[in-house]
């Protein structure tokens, strides 16, 4: 586990056998293990970027040349995306409340996820009328 802070101009990339995510002012995890493949394969890996705070660009590569295939997808807070060989790069899916609180845990606490605040309201103004 990496941590630390970059300063605001500073962009990282994570690079796993499938995936390369584009990373500037986020918590992310990224896993790499031998999991069952789209094709049955047991022995193959599979990538799986988790977002936690803040949002990344995460795109499929190939395992052997590590050339970028087609465009990236976008991940936001509470999102995550598996890429393996056979499927190179799958829809987003929301993290549950359940793996966001397992992940808090491991990562240093209570992650800022609160919603986003509500826009303020409108000044009352006078009455100009009886």
């Amino acid at each position: 586990m990496a941590q630390g802070r970059l300063a605001p101009s500073n962009v990282i990339n994570v690079a796993t056998p499938h995936a390369v995510a584009t990373v500037r002012g986020t918590i992310l995890v990224v896993e790499v293990a031998p999991r069952p493949a789209c094709d049955g394969d047991t022995s193959e890996l599979v990538s799986r970027i988790t977002v936690l705070t803040g949002k990344i660009e995460v795109a499929a590569r190939n395992s052997t040349t590590g050339a970028v295939i087609g465009p990236p997808v976008s991940l936001g807070i509470r999102e995550a995306v598996t890429v393996s060989r056979c499927a190179p790069l799958r829809a987003t899916t929301p993290l549950t409340e359940e793996a966001a609180t397992v992940l808090e845990s491991a990562y240093g606490g209570r992650l800022n996820t609160a919603p986003p605040a509500t826009p303020p309201t409108a000044p009352r103004l006078p009455r100009l009328h009886p």
